[in-house]
């Protein structure tokens, strides 16, 4: 790459924890991009099979002036950051945006992202700016979430934080939201509130803060982790995937399979996992499926899907194989 030619790239960070809508939030800002501008996306998913760069396809494309790129399976720093900037390497060189979206995944480390994004590799290609933080005020109220060490970071590095989700937030819950931010001395940290991610370009141009001589650090090695990809039958693949006390389990079904809606989304219901997402394709078109926790909202479009996507994300250990049966009996049709 020679620096001579490109100008620094605009770069955000859209960070926050599992379900609190970080690709809805991209989705609003791309909706919003200048229509004489390129932008990249570099997404990065706990899970292996590539539901949020199918989310983010679904109403754009790359003759929309949209690039979505993609660093599947955990961590984006895992391996000293191997992943991230092969893919940072390749949206510099083949795609040169005018502005850079990275989704790390919600269990990722975004300091160390950071990290890499302002390291002497990048310092002439990357013009760092805001990393945008969304929260989910109901969070503040719950042990699992003000202890967990990955939001803690995403409250650390952010520029702005986003209540999103702020019609289903009580006023307790956004009281105990402030009271948490003031003791962890981030109340001085723009805070501004949304509904399904409604996000303001404006945000975009904020500056960044991040002071990477105070994180800068060598990522250790992560032995922590487990992947496997098996076909379980003509058509369907299986993957699953464990890291830091987390498991996902995503299907992949061709074009040749096809779901009853209203039994998909029943079995959805009765799933007790922390997070479900699926792009699928129904007799009515495609069904797109986002579950957080008991929280289940889905949407149809008409424009057919080439596969079908499915993944949960849980700490509670679930069966590969009581779940592929039990999505079975919601295929209709295989052609």
């Amino acid at each position: 790459m020679n620096a001579d030619t490109v100008q620094p790239i605009p770069t955000n960070i859209i960070t926050g924890f599992l379900g609190v809508g970080k690709t809805t939030a991209i989705m609003s800002l791309l909706k919003k991009k200048p229509e004489t501008e390129r932008w990249a996306v570099l997404v990065n998913e706990f899970g292996e099979v590539g539901l949020d760069k199918a989310l983010l396809s679904s109403d754009s494309s790359e003759s929309d002036g949209l690039i979505i790129k993609e660093v599947p399976g955990g961590c984006m720093c895992c391996t000293a950051g191997l992943p991230v900037t092969v893919a940072l390497n390749q949206i510099l060189r083949e795609v040169q945006p005018d502005r850079l979206l990275i989704e790390p995944s919600g269990l990722g480390h975004p300091k160390e992202v950071l990290d890499i994004l302002t390291s002497r590799q990048y310092r002439d290609w990357i013009d760092l700016a805001a990393t945008i933080t969304l929260v989910d005020a109901r969070h503040f109220s719950d042990e699992r979430y003000i202890t967990h060490e990955i939001f803690l970071q995403q409250l650390e590095v952010a520029d702005l934080i986003v209540v999103n989700k702020y019609d289903d937030q009580q006023q307790a819950d956004l009281v105990s939201m402030q009271n948490f931010l003031h003791k962890f001395e981030s109340h001085s940290t723009p805070t501004y509130h949304t509904e399904w991610g409604e996000l303001s370009l404006s945000f975009l141009d904020r500056p960044s803060s991040f002071k990477r001589a105070v994180w800068q650090k060598v990522p250790e090695p992560r032995h922590d982790q487990k992947s496997s990809q098996q076909q379980a039958e003509s058509g369907l693949d299986v993957y699953e995937h464990r890291d830091d006390g987390w498991q996902s389990l995503g299907f992949r079904f061709d074009n040749t399979y096809q779901f009853d809606e209203s039994a998909l989304l029943q079995f959805c219901r009765e799933s007790e996992v922390e997070r479900l997402k699926a792009v699928v394709s129904t007799e009515m078109g495609t069904l797109f499926i986002n579950q957080v926790n008991t929280e289940l909202h889905f949407s149809q479009n008409s424009v057919l899907v080439k596969e079908s996507l499915i993944e949960f994300i849980s700490t509670t250990p679930f069966s590969s194989v009581a779940i592929q049966a039990a999505l079975s009996d919601c295929v209709i049709k295989r052609q």
